[in-house]
C-alpha cells in the first residue's frame, strides 16, 4: 500500500458555486484511491451529508464530525473513508460550461440520455448533468446530491442515461444510471434548500 495522503487535490469552485459539488469530489477521490490502494481503483459509492465550502482531507478511521464517506473498490477488496472538511479556504476557481452539455442530452418525462459523450465533459459530470435534468422535471427546486452507487467504473462509452426510479414525499429522489443499455448504478437525491443531507441508509 502506497503511503497515506489524507488531503485530497487542491479543490475549486466551480463556475460561480460557492460549495464543493459531487463532481470535485468524485474525481478528487479517484485519484486518491488510485494512488492509495490501486492504480485500477474505482469509488464505488460516495456520499454527502452535507455542503462544503474548504478543502477537504480522508479519515479512514471513521471521525465524528465527517460531512461524507465513501468506499472504493479494488479488485476483491474495498477500503471505506470518511470526509472531512479543514480550515483551509478554497482559493481559486475554474469555469464551467454546464449548459452547453444540458442542451446536448436528450430528454423525456422521466429520462435523460447523451447518445454520444461531449469530449470535453468527464463521464461523471455528464451523469450529474443528465441527474440534474430529470430531477428538474419534478421540482423547481434545487436538488442536491447526497448518494452515488456504482457497480462497475463509468467507461468512456455510451448511451448514457439517467432514469427516475423513485420518488418519495415529492423531495427524495432515486434514479437509475444506464450505459451502453445496461443499469450500472443509482443517484439518491433530496430537492429543497437543504444544507444537511442525511439520508437514511446512506453510509457506505
Amino acid at each position: 500500500m502506497l503511503a497515506l495522503a489524507p488531503s485530497l487535490a487542491g479543490l475549486h469552485f466551480r463556475g460561480n458555486r460557492d460549495y464543493l459539488h459531487s463532481t470535485d469530489l468524485y474525481p478528487a477521490l479517484t485519484e486518491y484511491a488510485q494512488k492509495q490502494f490501486s492504480p485500477k481503483a474505482f469509488i464505488q459509492c460516495l456520499t454527502i451529508r452535507q455542503t462544503v465550502s474548504h478543502q477537504v482531507r480522508v479519515d479512514l478511521n471513521r471521525p465524528d464530525k465527517a460531512f461524507g464517506s465513501f468506499r472504493a473498490r479494488y479488485g476483491t477488496s474495498e477500503a471505506k473513508g470518511w470526509l472531512i472538511e479543514t480550515d483551509t479556504p478554497i482559493s481559486s476557481r475554474i469555469p464551467f460550461d454546464e449548459t452547453t452539455a444540458m442542451n446536448e442530452a436528450i430528454g423525456g418525462q422521466g429520462f435523460a440520455t447523451f447518445n454520444y459523450l461531449l469530449p470535453q465533459y468527464s463521464e461523471i459530470e455528464l451523469v450529474i448533468v443528465l441527474a440534474k435534468i430529470v430531477a428538474s422535471q419534478e421540482s423547481t427546486e434545487h436538488w442536491w446530491m447526497s448518494r452515488i452507487d456504482l457497480r462497475c467504473p463509468l467507461r468512456r462509452i455510451s448511451p448514457l442515461a439517467c432514469r427516475l426510479k423513485r420518488k418519495v414525499s415529492n423531495r427524495y429522489l432515486t434514479f437509475d444510471i444506464h450505459q451502453a443499455w445496461e443499469v450500472i448504478g443509482s443517484i439518491h437525491a433530496i430537492t429543497g434548500p437543504a444544507r444537511n443531507l442525511s439520508d437514511k441508509g446512506s453510509n457506505p
